[in-house]
Formats: C-alpha cells, sequence, structure tokens
C-alpha cells in the first residue's frame, strides 16, 4: 500500500516537472522540441510581426485603473509579457520582471503583465500578485488577443516596443535575469529619441 502510494506520489512529481520544462503550450500548437523563438532588430518575429516594424493597436482591460492601450504609451519602452498563474515557467519569471521594471522605471520604461487568465479567474490573478508583490501594471486579456498578436504559440511570451511604437524585441519562454539579447535590446530601446 506504502509502496502504491510512493509511486504515484513520484509519478505526479514527474509530471509535474516535465510540464515545468516545457513551457505553458497551447494544446495542439506548439510541436515537441520545437526552439523557444526569439527575434532581434532585422529579424521576423512571426509570418506576420517583424523586429522594426510599427506595433499594432493593442489594448486590454488593466487590473486596477484605466484601461491599458500601447497607444497611449507612445515616448515610453514598454515590455508586454503575456502570461497565465496557471504557467509555471511565467511564475518564475516574474522576480526578473519585477527586477527589470524597478531597475528602469526612472527611464520612462515599464513592465505590464498582460494575464490570459479566464475572465473568471481575476481574483487568482490579484492572489498572485500579492503574493509576488508585484508592482508593475497587470493588464487583463482572457481572450488572448496578445497572444494572436504576437504569434505565440507557447506562454510566457515577450514583446519590447522601443519608444516610437516599434517592436524592439520578442521572446517566446521565460526571460532569464542578464539575458544578453534583451539587454542589448533594451538599451537601444532606451536610448532612442523620445516621440509623443
Amino acid at each position: 500500500m506504502n509502496g502504491d502510494r510512493r509511486t504515484r506520489a513520484a509519478a505526479a512529481a514527474l509530471v509535474v516537472v516535465a510540464i515545468g520544462l516545457a513551457g505553458c503550450a497551447r494544446a495542439g500548437r506548439e510541436k515537441p522540441g520545437a526552439p523557444r523563438a526569439e527575434a532581434s532588430a532585422g529579424e521576423p518575429a512571426s509570418p506576420g510581426l517583424r523586429v522594426g516594424d510599427p506595433f499594432p493597436s493593442y489594448s486590454a482591460r488593466a487590473l486596477d485603473g484605466p484601461a491599458f492601450s500601447v497607444a497611449d504609451h507612445r515616448g515610453e519602452v514598454i515590455l508586454l509579457n503575456l502570461w497565465a498563474t496557471w504557467c509555471v515557467p511565467c511564475r518564475a519569471e516574474v522576480p526578473v520582471l519585477e527586477g527589470l521594471h524597478q531597475k528602469h522605471k526612472g527611464d520612462r520604461f515599464q513592465v505590464v503583465g498582460v494575464s490570459m487568465d479566464a475572465a473568471d479567474q481575476e481574483s487568482v490573478v490579484r492572489q498572485l500578485i500579492r503574493e509576488e508583490k508585484v508592482t508593475y501594471p497587470i493588464a487583463l486579456d482572457p481572450d488572448a488577443n496578445l497572444q494572436t498578436l504576437l504569434e505565440a504559440m507557447a506562454i510566457p511570451a515577450s514583446a519590447l516596443i522601443d519608444r516610437q511604437g516599434r517592436l524592439a524585441w520578442i521572446h517566446i519562454g521565460a526571460i532569464r535575469e542578464n539575458d544578453p539579447r534583451l539587454e542589448k535590446a533594451l538599451k537601444m530601446a532606451l536610448a532612442g529619441p523620445s516621440v509623443r
């Protein structure tokens, strides 16, 4: 009897680890073993969206405060981060995102977390924000409009938008601390001229 429980517990632990390592793919949309996508200047970000292109119109309901719209933040550098509370890698990158937000908040830069949790899960989103002590703004996108826009087959997914409203960098997968490609793209975006 005890052996059966241990076997079931070990199997359950392996499933949790496998899910965390695989990322949070939407069912049927990501091929097993597919590499993480990332694009820098001059590279395609997706079939329809390229680094350097104007970022398309996007808005979402804010968890607190007025609605978030990319157009309202022209002249700032924005890191949109698509995530969900049920996504293990998404939760793991929260401290990295919070660190970026704190480090650069005086530079007209902000991280905006875009939750694609179901509309009835707002209390779960709020609970995670409290637990992780998140201070950057959170937008709610239960219809996954940003995921469609980025053509991201898995989450987390992030897009850096420069001061002119252009896509400066895109990444599918968790952002790692001191990621050299993000640091390079962020440095260039922060140095860019401000446009209002």
